[in-house]
């Protein structure tokens, strides 16, 4: 470890910090993504998604809280590591570790880009799913009725469109 100048020391210090923050919070999401698989009852229980117990099987129908757990849970441990290598990188200035790091970011970067190109690709494919998926669910589930919470937020989204 060579003496720093206060740029340098800056820098390093702020390396920590951001990272330390994006530890806790893949942290946080590999819990969450845990507690929802393992516990789904309490999930809804907490989250209070909803008290009728057909919104509740249109949501988990195809696994769909499984998936988001699981991608919970993936995206937790994948920011959990890579912001520990920040964090150890950047406090032991060790070269290794800020150099795996770097390579870590890059490739994210690489993926960012990769998504934002299938976003434009198969933009029309998902407007027509979710166009076919809110049909369905207004149909099959808006009542009117205030204590329906599909129906609320069908409401809502129709007064902020407005």
């Amino acid at each position: 470890m060579a003496d720093l100048s206060c740029g340098a020391t800056c820098a390093k210090y702020l390396l920590f910090i951001f990272n330390f923050i994006f530890f806790l919070a893949g942290a946080g999401a590999l819990g969450v993504g845990i507690w929802v698989l393992v516990d789904k009852s309490s999930f809804f229980d907490l989250t209070k998604i909803s008290t009728d117990g057909n919104v509740e099987e249109a949501i988990n129908a195809p696994g769909v809280l499984e998936i988001a757990a699981y991608t919970l849970i993936a995206a937790g441990a994948l920011t959990f590591v890579i912001a520990f290598l920040g964090c150890c990188g950047a406090v032991k200035e060790w070269r290794p570790l800020l150099i795996t790091f770097a390579v870590f970011l890059f490739i994210i970067l690489i993926l960012e880009i990769a998504a934002g190109i299938a976003v434009a690709v198969f933009r029309a494919k998902v407007d027509d799913g979710l166009k076919s998926f809110m049909q369905k669910t207004l149909e099959e589930h808006y009542t009117g009725d205030l204590e329906n919470r599909i129906s609320n937020a069908w409401d809502a989204m129709q007064y902020t469109v407005n």
